[in-house]
C-alpha cells in the first residue's frame, strides 16, 4: 500500500502542477473569479457621469451617426457648465462629408473646452496593423488620445485591458489613464498591471503593456448617467455637471459598444464607455486584481493534496470524505473570499481537481486491496480443515462480485465465531483453570474454573488485571516472584511448573507457558491452575497404605513365622499351647486388619443404597453382634431410647458396621464392671446416635485425630495398639450419608461419640 500510495501522491501532485501552468480548466477559474466580481460591488464616485447615447436620444435627435455640430453643441454645453474632463467616445476618424461646417465647429468646441479626450484605435488590414486616429483637426484640438481596446476572453467575457498600447512601442495610454492624467497627473504617474517584458521585432508590430484585470465597481448603470438628449435641450442643471468627469458613449442596444462582462448579468451587457469609466477609477484608487502566480499556485495545490494523502493513512473512510469535502469547501471559498477581500485572485481548479481525484483514486486502491486481502484470505480459511464434518461454505446467490466478496468474508466470520465459541465452551469445560495473558501481561480470558480456585466473582473480574497480580494470591513454594516469573516466560518459550497453595482452595500446580505466533515469537502466555490437593491426599494415602502393608500386616505374620521357625529349632524352648495361642492371636489381628482396610476401601468407593432404616434397630443389632465381647470383658450396656424409632435413609450394613466399631471401641475402653450407655433421640429433622463409655478418655489434643487415617489417640497417656482404620471408616460412612460425628470426652471421664443424620422423609401411605 505504501507504493501504491506514493504513486497516487506523485501522480495528484503532477497533476496539480500541470494544471497551474497550463490552466486545463480555465472555465471553472473563470467561472468562479466572474462569481466573486459580482460580490466586490463599491460605491460610484459621485464625480463621475456618464453623457449616454441611449435609445431616447436616438429617437429624438435621429438615426446614428449624427451631425458633427450636434455633438460640438454638447461639447460647448459641458464647457459652459464647467465640465472638469470631458471623454468624447466617438470615432472620429473621417470627415463629415456632407456637414463640413459641423467638423469645424466640433474642432471649435473641442479647443474651448481644452480637456476632452478622443478615442485612437487599431485595424488590421492585409496582415498589418494601423493606428486609426481622429481626423487632424479634431486630432489637434482635443487634449488627450487614449485607445479604446479591451481584452476579449475565449469565453467572449471583457476582463481586463492593456493599459498601454501601440503600433511599434506602447505608446498610447487606454482612454480612462488619458482622462485621468488631465484630472489627476500624479495619480497616473505610475501605473499599476502586469508589466511585459520589452519586445523587439520588425516594424508594424502592435505591442501592448500594463496589463490590468479589471475591478469593476459593480453591474452595468453603477455610474451615474444622463440622457444625451437631455444635456443637449438643457434638461440638466449645470450643477449636476459642474466640476464634474463627464464621459460621453453610446449606451443604446442598437450601436453594438457593449460587452458581457464578469458583472454584466444573464442578458444585460456593459457598454464600453462604462469599461472606461471603471478602468478610469481603478487606476485613479490604485485597485488592481492581482493574480496569483501558477507556481505559488502549483506549491500550495501541492501541500494541500499530500496534506490529504497523508491524512488517508489514518482517517476512516467516512471522515476521510468529509476532511476531502471540506478541503474543497476551503479551497473554493478561500479563493473567493480572497479575490473580495484583498483583490487577489487564486485559480483554485489546480487544487479542487486533485482533491476531487484524490479520494476516488485512494478508496479505489483500498478498496482493490482489500478484495485481494479477502480473497487470498479466503482461499486460505477453505483450505483449512473443516471444524465438523458437515460444515461446509455458503454459496453466493449473487452475481455483484463485491457482493460475493462480502459473502465469503461473512462465511469466514461465521466459521471464527464458531470457532471462538468452541474455544470458550471448551475451556469452561475444562477440569482446570485456564488464563490467556497478552504480551504485556494482561489476562485476556478465564474460565468458570480459574475464577473458583482464585476465589473471584466471576471470570470477568479476572480479565484486564496483570497475570502476576492475580497469581498473588497463591502461595509461592519457589524462591521467585510471580512477577519474575511472568516476565521469564515472556522472555523465554519454556514451560514453569510452580507449586501453591491458595488459603481457601488449597494446593494448586500453576504451568504458565508461552503462546508463539507462526513466526516464533511470542505473543501471550497461557497459565493453568490445577487442583492438586485430592492427588497429594491419594499420595499421602498411598505413603500411609505402604506403612500399614509393611508394618502392621506384616508384623504379626512375622511374629508366626518367627514361633514356628522356633518350635522346629528349640521345641524344648516354646510350649505348644502358648506358641498356638500366640500364632492365633496374630492370624485374629492380621484379618481384623485386614477386614477393616477391605470394609474402609469399599465405603471410599461407592456411594450407599438409599433406603429407610430405624437407627434404634441397628443399635440394638450392634449390641446383640458384641454382646459376647462386652460378657468378656465385665461391661454392661444400658440404653437411654428417646424415641422408639429413629428412621434415616441409608445403607444398612455400612451404618450397622460403622455403630459396631463405635460400641466395639466403647468395651475396649471401658474398665472391668464399668458401662456403655446408648442413646437415640429425633429433634428438628435431625436423628442423633450416640455411645458413652466411662473409660479413661481421650486427650484434648488427640480428638482432632481421631479419624484420621492410620492414627491413634491415647487413653490416660498410655498409646493404643493398632492403625485407626476403624474411626476412619465411622467418618467415612457419616459423611456419604451427609451427616456428622463428633466427640466429647475428658480424660478419666469416658468419651461420647455422637452420630447425626437428615431424618427420613414422612411418606403418605
Amino acid at each position: 500500500m505504501t507504493i501504491e500510495w506514493t504513486a497516487i501522491a506523485c501522480t495528484l501532485v503532477l497533476l496539480a502542477c500541470l494544471i497551474a501552468f497550463q490552466d486545463w480548466f480555465w472555465r471553472v477559474d473563470q467561472t468562479l473569479y466572474d462569481f466573486g466580481m459580482t460580490l466586490m460591488e463599491r460605491p460610484a464616485p459621485s464625480d463621475m457621469v456618464i453623457v449616454a447615447i441611449d435609445d431616447q436620444s436616438l429617437a429624438d435627435i435621429g438615426r446614428w451617426p449624427w451631425r458633427r455640430a450636434v455633438h460640438a453643441t454638447l461639447i460647448n454645453r459641458l464647457t459652459e457648465a464647467g465640465a472638469r474632463a470631458v471623454a468624447l467616445d466617438v470615432i472620429l476618424s473621417e470627415p463629415d462629408a456632407r456637414d463640413p461646417k459641423g467638423d469645424l465647429s466640433l474642432a471649435k468646441a473641442l479647443r474651448a473646452n481644452g480637456k476632452t479626450v478622443l478615442p485612437i484605435f487599431m485595424v488590421g488590414v492585409a496582415g498589418a496593423w494601423r493606428e486609426i486616429a481622429p481626423i487632424p483637426q479634431f486630432r489637434d484640438a482635443a487634449a488627450a488620445l487614449g485607445h479604446i481596446h479591451v481584452e476579449i476572453d475565449i469565453d467572449g467575457m471583457v476582463r481586463s485591458v492593456y493599459l498601454r498600447e501601440g503600433l511599434d512601442s506602447p505608446r498610447w495610454d487606454h482612454m480612462g489613464v488619458a482622462l485621468l492624467r488631465l484630472v489627476d497627473p500624479l495619480a497616473a504617474a505610475t501605473l499599476p498591471g502586469a508589466v511585459a517584458p520589452e519586445r523587439k521585432g520588425k516594424a508594424g508590430m502592435w505591442q501592448r503593456n500594463y496589463w490590468l484585470t479589471i475591478p469593476f465597481a459593480g453591474a452595468p448603470g453603477r455610474f451615474a448617467q444622463v440622457s444625451y438628449v437631455d444635456v443637449l435641450r438643457g434638461a440638466i442643471p449645470a450643477e449636476r455637471l459642474r466640476d464634474k468627469i463627464v464621459l460621453i458613449g453610446a449606451t443604446a442596444a442598437g450601436l453594438s459598444d457593449a460587452y458581457p462582462t464578469p458583472v454584466s448579468g444573464l442578458s444585460r451587457n456593459m457598454p464600453g464607455v462604462e469599461i472606461i469609466a471603471n478602468v478610469f477609477d481603478a487606476v485613479r484608487k490604485k485597485l488592481v486584481v492581482t493574480i496569483i502566480s501558477p507556481a505559488v499556485r502549483a506549491g500550495v495545490a501541492s501541500i494541500v493534496v499530500l496534506m490529504l494523502m497523508l491524512s488517508y493513512l489514518w482517517l476512516t473512510p467516512r471522515r476521510a470524505l468529509g476532511l476531502t469535502g471540506a478541503l474543497l469547501a476551503l479551497v473554493l471559498l478561500g479563493s473567493v473570499g480572497l479575490l473580495v477581500t484583498k483583490l487577489e485572485w487564486w485559480a483554485p481548479s489546480g487544487t479542487i481537481a486533485p482533491l476531487l481525484m484524490a479520494y476516488p483514486l485512494w478508496s479505489w486502491r483500498r478498496l482493490q486491496a482489500a478484495m485481494r486481502y479477502m480473497d487470498e484470505e479466503v482461499v486460505r480459511l477453505r483450505e483449512t480443515p473443516q471444524l465438523f464434518p458437515g460444515e461446509a461454505p455458503v454459496s453466493s446467490m449473487t452475481v455483484d462480485p463485491i457482493q460475493q466478496r462480502i459473502d465469503s468474508v461473512r462465511d469466514a466470520a461465521e466459521r471464527l465465531r464458531s470457532l471462538h465459541r468452541l474455544v470458550e465452551d471448551t475451556l469452561a469445560s475444562l477440569p482446570d483453570g485456564v488464563l490467556l495473558v497478552d504480551g504485556s501481561g494482561i489476562v485476556v480470558l478465564a474460565n468458570p474454573r480459574a475464577a473458583m480456585y482464585l476465589c473471584a466473582d466471576s471470570q470477568g473480574h479476572l480479565r484486564g488485571q496483570p497475570l502476576h497480580s492475580i497469581l498473588g494470591r497463591i502461595e509461592n513454594a519457589g524462591d521467585s516472584t510471580w512477577e519474575e516469573i511472568v516476565h521469564n516466560s515472556l522472555q523465554r518459550p519454556q514451560i514453569s511448573s510452580i507449586d501453591g497453595h491458595h488459603p481457601v482452595t488449597g494446593d494448586l500446580l500453576v504451568k504458565i507457558g508461552p503462546c508463539v505466533s507462526s513466526s516464533g515469537a511470542i505473543v501471550g502466555l497461557i497459565a493453568s491452575l490445577t487442583n492438586v490437593f485430592e492427588l497429594k491426599q491419594a499420595a499421602r494415602q498411598r505413603d500411609e497404605m505402604m506403612r500399614f502393608l509393611s508394618h502392621d500386616i506384616r508384623a504379626p505374620q512375622s511374629s508366626i513365622i518367627a514361633l514356628l521357625d522356633l518350635m522346629q529349632t528349640s521345641p524344648e524352648k516354646v510350649h505348644p499351647i502358648q506358641a498356638f495361642d500366640r500364632i492365633g492371636k496374630a492370624a485374629h489381628r492380621t484379618l481384623t486388619l485386614a477386614d477393616d482396610f477391605v470394609h474402609l476401601a469399599r465405603a471410599e468407593s461407592r456411594a450407599p443404597e438409599r433406603m429407610p432404616v430405624d437407627l434404634a434397630a441397628l443399635l440394638l443389632d450392634a449390641v446383640d453382634e458384641l454382646w459376647a465381647l462386652a460378657e468378656t470383658h465385665g461391661v454392661q450396656i444400658s440404653q437411654r431410647f428417646e424415641s422408639d424409632e429413629a428412621i434415616v435413609l441409608g445403607d444398612r450394613d455400612m451404618l450397622l458396621r460403622a455403630l459396631v466399631n463405635l460400641l466395639n471401641n466403647a468395651i475396649k475402653y471401658s474398665p472391668a464392671g464399668g458401662g456403655v450407655v446408648l442413646g437415640v433421640g429425633c429433634a428438628s429433622g435431625l436423628v442423633k446416635v450416640w455411645i458413652e463409655d466411662h473409660g479413661p478418655g481421650i486427650a484434648t489434643e488427640d480428638i482432632a485425630k481421631l479419624f484420621q487415617m492410620y492414627q491413634r489417640g491415647t487413653a490416660m497417656g498410655e498409646p493404643q495398639s493398632g492403625v485407626g482404620l476403624g474411626l476412619v471408616y465411622v467418618k467415612t460412612v457419616v459423611d456419604k450419608h451427609n451427616g456428622k460425628v463428633t466427640v466429647l470426652s475428658k480424660p478419666g471421664h469416658g468419651a461420647c461419640f455422637t452420630l447425626i443424620f437428615p431424618e427420613a422423609p414422612v411418606t403418605a401411605t
